[in-house]
């Protein structure tokens, strides 16, 4: 079917799903803020949480994984090339390793950080595609894109400053790890199958509780049924879609 004529983010179906524009300052980073980013903008896109709060962590990515790919403040890195760290090891939510321009070492990183990780499901390298990036942001809200910087831009057209033709990478899906307070749950469904229970949160969206335990997914059924009769909100830590442990008061 193609892509629709226009696609966006600020005003999609009358919700706002981007994040605030950050500053990398006097360094090389920008693949690490290009990738993060469209790691932030698909996972609330796709879940269609537009108040779901995801902050991911440029440091980590740039200075941590990057710094094992020769990534530095002078050299610079490629969306390409941090893809793979970010589907493979993934990485860390901004408050365990904040960002400062210059390079830096890992010392920062705070060692809970694999408990607080967002990680990409699959990505593709889409150069020279128009049409697959047109279908991509369409389906999954953004992309990251390279593109050559002058003074006297602002809006882009085809064929200018290479934003075609220079690398440009498509991330398919996001799965989040941590926990996602002050949730209040607004719809419950199941059915007759063991561990086919879903819950929705007001920020979150639908997620699925963990079904390895039937005995436990019913239990946490009954915290939140209660939770949302009340009107009171829980504390869900989600691991890869589906919701391991809640807390509710």
């Amino acid at each position: 079917m193609g892509a629709p004529a226009a696609t966006d983010l600020r005003d999609h179906g009358g919700a706002d799903y981007t994040t605030p524009v950050k500053d990398q300052g006097d360094c090389g980073s920008c693949a690490a803020f290009a990738v993060i980013s469209t790691m932030e903008h698909v996972v609330r896109f796709t879940n269609r949480t537009p108040g779901l709060t995801v902050d991911l962590s440029e440091a980590h990515l740039f200075y941590c994984h990057g710094g094992q790919d020769g990534a530095s403040r002078a050299a610079g890195w490629w969306p390409a090339q941090a893809l793979p760290y970010c589907r493979d090891a993934g990485v860390a939510f901004e408050d365990c390793f904040p960002y400062v321009a210059g390079d830096q070492d890992c010392s920062r990183l705070n060692a809970d950080w694999p408990n607080r990780m967002a990680k990409v499901a699959r990505f593709q390298d889409i150069s020279g595609d128009a049409a697959a990036m047109k279908e991509h942001i369409a389906a999954y809200g953004a992309v990251s894109a390279c593109l050559d910087v002058y003074q006297d831009f602002f809006k882009i057209a085809y064929g200018q400053c290479r934003i075609e033709t220079y690398q440009t990478c498509s991330v398919s899906g996001v799965t989040l790890r941590s926990w996602l307070p002050d949730q209040r749950i607004l719809g419950l469904w199941s059915n007759e199958a063991d561990g086919n229970v879903w819950a929705y949160g007001s920020a979150r969206g639908w997620f699925k509780l963990d079904g390895a335990d039937a005995t436990t997914g019913e239990a946490m059924l009954l915290e939140l049924a209660a939770s949302k009769a009340l009107g009171t909100p829980v504390g869900l830590y989600e691991d890869g879609g589906t919701v391991q442990q809640i807390y509710a008061w």
